[in-house]
């Protein structure tokens, strides 16, 4: 059995984020979205940015994405996993 493609996210926690979106919810439907491209989300929090007034922040694979709403979650990860695949496919 191979092991599972992950997906290495982290959600910023600061209370600004968290009162924009960042909660319970964001972090579901990141769950449900890898799952759904064949994938497991490793998910940690942290705490701010510094960047509160462009909150929400979530950080993919290293890549920070700002402003980020709980309703804009699956297009972002549609996109971010689509970019990824075209520079490893070069």
């Amino acid at each position: 059995m191979s092991e599972p493609n992950l997906l290495q996210v982290t959600v910023c926690m600061g209370s600004s984020c968290f009162s924009r979106g960042n909660d319970g919810r964001a972090i579901e439907t990141i769950r449900q979205c890898a799952e759904t491209a064949g994938l497991v989300a490793e998910i940690s929090g942290h705490l701010c940015e510094d960047q509160c007034t462009c909150g929400p922040h979530i950080t993919i694979e290293g890549t920070l994405y700002s402003n980020v709403q709980v309703s804009c979650i699956p297009e972002l990860l549609k996109h971010h996993l689509a970019r990824g695949k075209e520079e490893h496919d070069g």
